[in-house]
């Protein structure tokens, strides 16, 4: 796609924009509770961040791979999310977990558990197909959690 002259692409455009509005400190604050604030002359840009997370059991281990995927999270919402991706305790061999900004990889999803939190985020806990988990098994975690089950 070809530019006009003297125009710049839109990448370009939202970069200076960005850079500009780092500069002013554009957007309101986060709130006390860690929300999206408000504070300030307008809205705090938020994303989606994603914790995944193989663990296994066994010699050699059975691997199960986990995603949480939280959407519409502060930069200093993200920031604590990071700092708390981590394996759980009961969850056997820690084989990985990896933190990064951006959506859950959708390769071989089976499906998830959602849940609409009370500060405006959405947290999906998504999972992988590992040759003994199913739909339906995916569809009773959720079930039995009081969550929404999504399908892959």
């Amino acid at each position: 796609m070809s530019v006009p002259r003297g125009a710049k692409p839109l990448g370009a455009t939202l970069a200076s924009l960005a850079l500009a509005c780092g500069l002013a400190s554009c957007g309101g604050g986060a709130g006390s509770d860690g929300g999206t604030g408000g504070t300030g002359d307008g809205p705090v840009a938020t994303s989606t961040v994603a914790c995944t997370i193989q663990s296994g059991t066994g010699n050699p281990p059975t691997v199960r791979t986990t995603c949480l995927e939280t959407s519409g999270v502060s930069a200093a919402e993200a920031d604590a999310l990071g700092g708390s991706c981590v394996v759980p305790a009961d969850a056997g061999t820690i084989l990985e977990e990896d933190f990064a900004t951006g959506l859950c990889s959708r390769d071989q999803l089976i499906g998830g558990c959602r849940v609409d939190n009370a500060d405006g985020t959405v947290t999906t806990k998504w999972y992988y197909d590992d040759g003994a988990i199913t739909s339906d098994t995916v569809s009773a975690i959720c079930d039995q959690l009081g969550e929404v089950f999504v399908a892959q």
